[in-house]
């Protein structure tokens, strides 16, 4: 997530030219409210993630990044960019992110030009013993 490093020895701002890879929890919006985000920073339109009662490891120059689900089946889907009100510090927090989904038709429209990779689809084999018999 991001290209911050937090708590590097001597620097807490130190940079790496690789992006951050981290598996956390996507909350629902209880646990979100229980974990310290303030209320008129939650709405329809945000999520939020972290381990609850841990440290805080999103910063505010992660925002802009993507938020990533992976699928049982192993397909990542996009489905949040982190928000810029998130801080990395000492006390307990989770993070904040803008979900994608209400935006999606204006992120086509805006980018028709561009090319999508969408899941793929398989249709499953329908077998039954019933319609054999006709």
């Amino acid at each position: 997530m991001g290209w911050m490093e937090f708590g590097g020895e001597g620097n807490p701002n130190a940079r790496t030219c690789r992006p951050r890879k981290l598996g956390l929890p996507i909350l629902g919006r209880r646990e979100c409210l229980k974990s310290g985000i303030k209320p008129i920073n939650y709405h329809v339109e945000t999520g939020c993630l972290g381990i609850i009662g841990s440290n805080s490891i999103i910063c505010n120059n992660d925002a802009g990044t993507a938020i990533l689900r992976r699928s049982y089946s192993g397909f990542y889907s996009l489905i949040g960019i982190l928000s810029d009100i998130n801080n990395c510090s000492n006390k307990q927090g989770t993070a904040v992110y803008l979900k994608i989904g209400p935006y999606l038709n204006w992120i086509y429209k805006e980018t028709k030009d561009s090319c999508y990779c969408f899941k793929p689809f398989v249709m499953p084999d329908i077998k039954s013993s019933h319609l054999s018999a006709y």
